[in-house]
């Protein structure tokens, strides 16, 4: 069912986009310090949503790199709790009479 979903979903942004692209079609001249490039706008919406997207991504990864190190450092943890547990556990009880 959440592939029919996705399927549906991800079909409906490309209709959207190739619309998008369709009625943005004029050509627009991007001028930087040593010449100008013409192109139409929707690649350059296109160029500026993916650099966005890619920015993002980059800016997170140190978060992310730095929460699976600690996720790793738990889980060690865990396991080692575990481990003393487990030992505990198997030692015999001595009656106080």
């Amino acid at each position: 069912m959440l592939r029919i979903v996705r399927s549906v979903l991800f079909l409906g942004i490309l209709l959207a986009s190739l619309g998008f692209a369709l009625i943005n079609a004029e050509i627009v001249q991007i001028d930087y310090y040593f010449g100008h490039w013409e192109v139409p706008l929707s690649l350059i919406l296109l160029i500026a949503a993916t650099a966005g997207a890619l920015f993002g991504v980059v800016s997170c990864l140190g978060a992310i790199f730095r929460l699976k190190r600690e996720v790793s450092r738990l889980r060690k943890a865990v396991k080692m709790s575990e481990t003393e547990i487990m030992n505990l556990r198997s030692i015999p009880m001595k009656d106080s009479q």
